[in-house]
């Protein structure tokens, strides 16, 4: 079964597109912006993280697991976290997933935060000899839920 964003893709090109920000209606002009945003909405920075977050879901889908982020959602996130790592506060990297995606996390809202690749290393505990500590993990958590759980 197609996931959302696969579905509309597959789309003939003549049709009017919604864009996943303002769901205003609108022709797609170019092959490479595939539809999701609007010329108004549209960013090459927006198109780079569509583009990352369809490579996390991808991911997620390979390992059975939930992969249920939107566009929207990713950028409400990398809005709230000001394009920082969640962590450290430095420019994020990657889409970093709070409980990884083969320990049995998914590409989800309350899963995903911008990470750089400095706290992704640092987040396995088997394998680092300086792990993060869990309260990171858990204050990264709670912005989560305080964000999504606002009435929007």
């Amino acid at each position: 079964m197609p996931l959302a964003w696969e579905k509309c893709w597959t789309q003939d090109r003549n049709e009017d597109r919604f864009c996943v920000l303002c769901r205003k209606a609108h022709k797609v002009s170019s092959s490479l912006s595939k539809g999701r945003f609007c010329p108004g909405c549209r960013t090459p920075q927006r198109d780079h993280e569509a583009a990352r977050v369809i490579q996390a879901l991808t991911r997620a889908k390979k390992y059975n697991a939930p992969a249920t982020l939107t566009i929207p959602e990713w950028l409400k996130i990398l809005d709230h976290f000001k394009g920082k790592c969640a962590y450290c506060g430095r420019n994020f990297e990657i889409i970093e997933h709070i409980i990884a995606i083969t320990a049995g996390g998914g590409t989800t809202a309350l899963n995903c935060v911008p990470g750089c690749l400095g706290c992704n290393a640092t987040k396995d505990r088997n394998r680092c000899e300086y792990p993060m500590p869990q309260e990171k993990i858990e204050k990264a958590k709670s912005e989560l839920l305080f964000l999504f759980s606002k009435v929007s």
